[in-house]
Order: C-alpha cells, then sequence, then structure tokens
C-alpha cells in the first residue's frame, strides 16, 4: 500500500527546502566572494610584489654599481689612500668624493666615506627621514664606534651585501674600497617601506623583510604578525602564497642579496572588504524569504483551501454511500461547480467499475470451466482404459462394479457448481475414486483421513485432493509394499491471515528432481504438456483466490511425495 501524503505538509515541505536552497545558495555565495576576492587579491599582491621587488632590486643594483664605481675606478678616491699627500691637496679630492656621494645616495640610506690615514669618517644621509634620534645622526661616538666594529674589524666582506641591526634598526649594508680607504652604503628597510606603497591594498597588510633566519620587521614599532621565519621565508624568485593561521602570506626572495620580501594579510582584513557583498547577499535572501512566506500564505488560501473542500466533500460522499447527490451549495461558483464533477466522475466510476468486474467473472468462469474440462477428459480417458482392461480379462463382475463406481465420479464432476464444493464433498469424492481404483489396483493401498469436522464446511475447489490421489496411485505403482495415501487438516496463521492447511502425502517414489522444479516455479502460458493436472490445478486456485492462495511441493525425509496448499479462510 503506497504511503498517503498531506498536500498541506508537502507544501510546507517546498516551501522550508526553497528557503533551505536559498540560504545555501547565499552561503555558496558568500564563501564565493571571500574566494573570489581572495584570488583577485592573490594575483594583484603577486604582481605588485614583483615589482616592489623588483624595484628594490634595481635601487641596490644602483648604490652598488655606484659604490663599486668609486671605488675602484674613481681616481679622486684613488688619491685618497696615497700616504705621501699633503691635506691641502686632499680637500678638494675630498669634497669632489664627497659630491659624488650625495648624486648617488638614495633617501632612505646612508654613505660613510671612511680614510685610515687621518681616521676621517665622512657620512651624508639622503634626507630629513632620517631624524636626531636615528643611530648614525644621535652622536659622535656611535659612529666611530660603528667605524671601528665594521670596517677597521673587518668583520663583513666587502662587495657583498649583509644585513646590520644597530639598536633594532636593520640596514642592508654594502662595504666597498679597501684597508686605506672604504665607502659603505646603508639601505633602511623602514625607510624604504615609508617612501614605496605597499604591494597589497588592504590597509591591515603587513611587508616584513627577511634575511636568512632572521625576521627583519619593515616598522620597529610595529610588531611582527608572525612568529616563525619558516612561515616566510622562501628561496624562490617567484611568488608564493600560502595561507598560514588566518593569514595570507606571500613572500619572494632575492637571493643575491641575502634578503626576501612577505606581504601579511590577516583574513579578517579580506572578509572586511566582501563584508558589503555578504552584507547585500543576505539581504537578498532575507528579502526573498518574507516574499515567499507572503506568497506562501497567499497560495495556501488559494490552493488549499479548495482541496480541503474536495475531500470533505469526498468523506461526505463515502458516509452518505449515495454518489451523485451533491451537497449543500457553497457561495462560491467555482466550488460548486468542482462538487457537481466530482459527483458525475463518482457515478462514473462505479458505473465503470460494475462493468469491469462483470466482465472480469465472467472470463474467470470461462476459464475455470476449461480447466476442469481439461482435467474431467484425464480422468475418463484413465478409467476408461482400466475398463478395457477388465474386458480383455473378462472380470465382468469387477467391470461392472467399476461402471457403478464410475457413474458416481461422473456425477460428482459433472454436477453445476464449477466454483467450489465443501470439503466434506470433495473427501467422499475422493473415498469413491479410491474404491474405483482397488477394483484396478493389486497392490495394497491404504487411505487415511486426520481432517477435524470443523473444516467439513470449508469450501475448496472440486478434484483438490483426488488429483493427488490419482497420481500416487499411477506412479507408485513398481513395489509390492503397502502404498499409503495421507490427508490430513489443520488451521495456520501466515502473516496476520487465517488459511486451513492441507497436507497430502503418501509413502512412494517421491518427486523427480524435474518434476519439483516445474511444479514449484512460476506459471507461465496457458497450456502444460506435463503435469496437467497439478498445474490445472494451481492455475484454478489462483484464479479463485486471486493469488492469496499458497502451494509447495516436496519429497519427505522418509521418502514419498508431499504436497501442501494453503487456502484463505473467510471470515
Amino acid at each position: 500500500m503506497k504511503k498517503e501524503y498531506s498536500i498541506r505538509r508537502l507544501f510546507f515541505i517546498i516551501i522550508f527546502v526553497t528557503l533551505l536552497l536559498l540560504s545555501t545558495t547565499a552561503a555558496a555565495y558568500c564563501v564565493y566572494s571571500f574566494s573570489s576576492y581572495s584570488n583577485q587579491l592573490l594575483e594583484k599582491n603577486a604582481l605588485n610584489l614583483t615589482k616592489y621587488a623588483d624595484n628594490l632590486e634595481q635601487e641596490l643594483n644602483h648604490v652598488q654599481e655606484n659604490l663599486r664605481s668609486l671605488a675602484y675606478t674613481d681616481p679622486h678616491f684613488t688619491q685618497l689612500t696615497f700616504s705621501s699627500y699633503p691635506d691641502s691637496r686632499l680637500i678638494p679630492i675630498r669634497y669632489s668624493v664627497q659630491e659624488y656621494i650625495r648624486t648617488f645616495t638614495p633617501v632612505y640610506s646612508i654613505t660613510l666615506l671612511y680614510e685610515k690615514r687621518d681616521q676621517r669618517l665622512f657620512f651624508y644621509h639622503g634626507s630629513a627621514l632620517f631624524t636626531n634620534n636615528d643611530y648614525f645622526l644621535n652622536e659622535r661616538r656611535q659612529i666611530t664606534s660603528f667605524r671601528d666594529e665594521y670596517l677597521v674589524s673587518g668583520a663583513y666582506s666587502r662587495d657583498k651585501w649583509f644585513v646590520t641591526e644597530p639598536e633594532g634598526e636593520y640596514y642592508l649594508t654594502y662595504v666597498s674600497g679597501n684597508d686605506y680607504a672604504s665607502v659603505t652604503s646603508f639601505i633602511s628597510l623602514s625607510k624604504y617601506a615609508e617612501q614605496h606603497l605597499s604591494p597589497s591594498d588592504v590597509p591591515e597588510s603587513a611587508v616584513l623583510f627577511f634575511s636568512g633566519d632572521q625576521i627583519l620587521s619593515s616598522d620597529p614599532d610595529r610588531e611582527s604578525p608572525v612568529q616563525k621565519i619558516s612561515d616566510i621565508r622562501t628561496d624562490s624568485e617567484t611568488v608564493e602564497s600560502v595561507f598560514v593561521k588566518g593569514q595570507l602570506i606571500q613572500r619572494i626572495s632575492l637571493p643575491g642579496y641575502s634578503l626576501g620580501i612577505s606581504v601579511i594579510t590577516p583574513a579578517h582584513a579580506i572578509l572586511k572588504e566582501v563584508l558589503p557583498q555578504i552584507i547585500f547577499a543576505i539581504f537578498m535572501v532575507i528579502l526573498t524569504v518574507a516574499i515567499m512566506l507572503i506568497m506562501g500564505r497567499v497560495m495556501r488560501r488559494m490552493l488549499l483551501f479548495p482541496l480541503q473542500e474536495i475531500a470533505q466533500f469526498s468523506r461526505e460522499l463515502e458516509d452518505r454511500g449515495i454518489p451523485g447527490k451533491p451537497a449543500e451549495k457553497s457561495a462560491i461558483r467555482e466550488y460548486n461547480e468542482i462538487r457537481t464533477s466530482l459527483v458525475q466522475l463518482l457515478d462514473k466510476q462505479a458505473e465503470l467499475e460494475q462493468e469491469r468486474l462483470t466482465k472480469e467473472q465472467a472470463r474467470e468462469h470461462a476459464v475455470l470451466q476449461y480447466y476442469q474440462l481439461q482435467t474431467r477428459s484425464h480422468f475418463f480417458l484413465n478409467c476408461l482404459k482400466s475398463l478395457y482392461n477388465m474386458s480383455e480379462n473378462n472380470q465382468i463382475p469387477k467391470m461392472q462394479a467399476m461402471i457403478l463406481a464410475f457413474s458416481n465420479h461422473l456425477r460428482y464432476i459433472f454436477h453445476d457448481n464449477l466454483m467450489t464444493v465443501p470439503l466434506e464433498s470433495e473427501l467422499r469424492e475422493v473415498s469413491d475414486y479410491h474404491r474405483i481404483i482397488l477394483l484396478d489396483y493389486s497392490r495394497i493401498f491404504i487411505l487415511t483421513q486426520n481432517v477435524p469436522v470443523e473444516f467439513m464446511k470449508v469450501e475448496v475447489p472440486p478434484l483438490l485432493i483426488q488429483t493427488f490421489l490419482e497420481n500416487t496411485y499411477k506412479y507408485n505403482s513398481k513395489t509390492g509394499e503397502p502404498l499409503v495415501f495421507e490427508i490430513s487438516a489443520e488451521k495456520e496463521e501466515l502473516s496476520g491471515k487465517a488459511f486451513l492447511k492441507l497436507t497430502l502425502s503418501d509413502n512412494g517414489n517421491g518427486y523427480s528432481e524435474e518434476v519439483l522444479l516445474r511444479i514449484n516455479e512460476e506459471l507461465t502460458g496457458s497450456y502444460d504438456q506435463f503435469n496437467v493436472g497439478i498445474n490445472n490445478l494451481r492455475r484454478r486456485l489462483a484464479i479463485l483466490y486471486h493469488g492469496e492462495c499458497r502451494t509447495e511441493f516436496r519429497n519427505k525425509a522418509e521418502g514419498g511425495a508431499c504436497a501442501v496448499i494453503h487456502i484463505p479462510l473467510q471470515g
């Protein structure tokens, strides 16, 4: 039986599923917006970071080339190393070198000129970005100490960029020259970051420099957004992008300068950028939900109310049991038209159903007649064959008894009721047929019946038991042992329904495997070449009980055939 559904419930399920789909779509849109913006930010930041790194590399190359050119090719710088030059001749030379230094020193760097002969130290800072608080402009002694630490001691290789950190300020440092005169450039990373736009358009993004295993903050007053150098360090000369602990990190390395650059953007800052789109999506979902709820209420009144009226009217017709007579008229014309159409439909349905039942009964009656006539012809041939054998053996008295018993048998199988007979009538016929067999059978053949009186009036198909009695007699005649055919009946519950269980068995040879396979398989067609009696019986049972009757055929463990038939009990 199919499960029933309420239209009201189905309507609300549709509304709920639609709202769920809208919410899912909105959530997907928000995720897509965030992902799309992140991808755009990744691409744009990668491009900007590449340009940022290229600009820094070009600046460093410019400074490096000028330092090397000054230290190794400029004749004035070379003259500073001559110990024989008097101070008066060195004044214009120094001035020339200092002017050259001023021309190439960037605004975010400091250039130092050191002369070992007189322990002279000249420095020049690129712009007013450097204040008196900076290391090099604070006190003269700090410059002297820096000279002693970096220049005189030779702690760092010349003509190679390295990182210095006087008092927490990070500088890219390059020293060129010799032991008598050297020129040093200090590139302030924080000043460089101040003079160049951030590679990221997100204000919360931070630019970090790194060198080896050290993080070089671009802003000394700002706490570093990462704690592990492995998060931002890379050896790649192209931009890499990774997400680490809620932060978008894009990084690139400048291998020739012992330096790398990272841009760190918090995920919440990216979310903040797409927040207007997310708010708009949520607003549209809320607006759509409100509209759908209003429309749902209107549609419910327009659609469900007429359906409820139709259902109520159908119940009234069913309770009254008089289809074709409408209930009280409604003030709404459309409802009255629906009710009138429904009454006409029910009348037509009842008429068609009655015609169908009449035709079905006629067809079943004709099919039953065909199968029963087919079964009768089978019995006639067997009996006539027995009479013929008696006449050949000149067994006249036995033949006369056979004719009288056979006439009773014919009277039973030709009675007017072609559908069912009481079980007691079938049992009497079985006893008569058993006597016919005994007249033409030399072997001992015993018939036993164990049927309670309460089942004697149960209607069963005619020739139900006699078919199996005849098969026992026909297929078990080669042994000399007594042959026993047993009939038993009992009540049994199957799947909550009551059945009369008839068990018909013998102690003969049993069914062959081939026969068991044929009589237990599903029936096909309308004609059988083999096992005619059993298959005709199965077809009659299927017609009479509309598929509710059950049959089972097997061999008993101790030997012999066994047929179990379940016939539905009425009431």
